[in-house]
């Protein structure tokens, strides 16, 4: 009896241990990561992810009655046994991949009339990272899209982007983010800008950095960022010889962007934006003696989603104000939805919707802006472990002094993961322009397939 109750007592005493060292993790976790997006080339639109929510501390051992629901359990992402395996070089990882193949196009010029199809030579080169540290962590892209036509002009296309972000963790309730990117893109006559006559596509190149400042407070969360992002233009080589003269529409963008994000609510998070973004042209007047450097402002609301592996992203409604220094050049307004969703109804199935607006400048003397709303869905499909099913489509309104462009595309595709190292991939891309000129409307049938190969 004396054994009995000295073993009752340690065992009610290793219980009462046991209890207490369960409620000291009660400690919010940090966060590990968060999402950045930008709602155009001169503005950061950052995004969070939520704060980690402490388990609940237990009262008693007492055990809950059977007639409770079964608390919710929600479905985890699986490896996939497909994905890059990547290169270690000691805290860093490295995706380097290619894709090397063929492409053809029924319209390379983006032309109303004397179409010319052509087909060319396909090149992706692309590089990611990210580190692996315990605190702060180092993040970055790189892709270049190459295509050579064997067209009577050779034409080459390009577009690519480049980025790269650190995050360094202060304290437990405040960071500091730095980011720099870079993007370039070659368009034809379906741009607006592009002049009639052109042979050649135009190309826009854009280089900028950021820095922000993230604090908590409590069950508030807010933002305050800088940025510095400069916009360069070719010239464009004409029918007729000769080209035109871009540099006047070269500017620099200066950025400050206030955010507010009340990050108790465990799902759906309301934010508010301000950002003041001017733009300073490097030539004081454009080619028709106009001054086109401006002040911008915009405002945005909304809500971030977070709800993964289901629902993620953030969308909110934005009103952008572009106030010209010329006199002769009327204000320009624009109201709009901008923001990014994620649909993931099952383990197989993705559903990405994505939302812009935004004023581009014109060079017309009777407009001082263009306003363009864009809204694209894209659909990815598994149907197997290796082997993914994609479609989707958008529609882009372009408004002009004298009316609207609509650019409506639908794609699909496949991509056969044959193995970690090897992927086949086929598309199949379709462009209509309905312009506000007839002349400038046109449409395209893309077709490319290739093979992307990354250790």
């Amino acid at each position: 009896m004396v054994f009995g109750r000295h073993f009752a007592s340690l065992a009610l005493a290793g219980l009462i241990g046991m209890t207490g060292a369960a409620s000291g993790q009660q400690a919010p976790a940090l966060r590990t990561t968060i999402d950045d997006t930008e709602s155009d080339a001169t503005a950061d639109t950052p995004a969070s992810l939520p704060q980690a929510v402490p388990l609940p501390r237990e009262t008693s051992l007492t055990v809950k009655p059977l007639e409770e629901p079964p608390p919710v359990i929600r479905r985890k992402a699986q490896a996939d046994p497909y994905a890059p395996l990547g290169i270690d070089t000691g805290g860093l990882t490295l995706y380097p991949s290619i894709m090397i193949g063929g492409v053809y196009s029924s319209n390379i010029k983006q032309a109303h009339s004397d179409r010319d199809a052509a087909a060319g030579i396909l090149l992706k080169p692309s590089l990611s990272f990210a580190s692996d540290w315990s605190r702060h962590s180092l993040t970055g892209a790189f892709d270049l899209d190459l295509e050579r036509y064997a067209d009577k002009d050779k034409t080459l296309l390009r577009s690519g982007n480049a980025n790269a972000d650190l995050r360094l963790d202060i304290r437990h309730d405040r960071r500091v983010e730095l980011g720099l990117y870079a993007t370039l893109d070659d368009t034809g006559l379906g741009n607006s800008e592009v002049p009639a006559t052109a042979i050649g596509v135009r190309s826009e190149q854009i280089a900028g950095g950021r820095a922000a400042y993230i604090q908590d407070f409590g069950p508030m969360e807010g933002w305050v960022t800088a940025g510095l992002s400069y916009n360069h233009y070719d010239d464009v080589k004409l029918s007729g010889g000769g080209k035109e003269d871009n540099s006047d529409r070269n500017f620099w963008a200066p950025s400050i962007v206030f955010r507010a994000t009340y990050t108790d609510p465990p799902l759906i998070k309301p934010f508010a934006e301000l950002a003041y973004v001017p733009r300073l042209y490097t030539q004081s007047h454009d080619r028709n003696g106009l001054e086109r450097s401006s002040n911008g402002y915009s405002a945005t609301a909304g809500v971030m989603i977070d709800d993964s592996p289901i629902w993620s992203g953030s969308l909110g409604l934005t009103y952008i104000l572009r106030d010209y220094q010329d006199p002769s050049l009327e204000t320009d307004g624009v109201l709009g939805l901008v923001g990014a969703v994620t649909w993931s109804p099952t383990d197989l199935t993705q559903v990405v919707m994505t939302a812009t607006t935004s004023i581009d400048d014109s060079v017309s003397t009777t407009s001082s802006g263009n306003r363009i709303w864009s809204l694209d869905t894209e659909l990815t499909q598994a149907i197997r472990d290796n082997i993914d099913l994609k479609g989707g489509g958008g529609l882009e309104i372009e408004k002009q002094g004298g009316g609207n462009d609509l650019t409506y595309t639908a794609n699909a595709g496949v991509d056969w993961k044959i193995s970690p190292q090897l992927t086949w991939s086929a598309a199949y891309d379709f462009t209509y322009l309905d312009a506000v000129t007839s002349s400038r409307s046109y449409t395209e049938h893309r077709v490319t397939t290739g093979i992307t190969l990354q250790p």
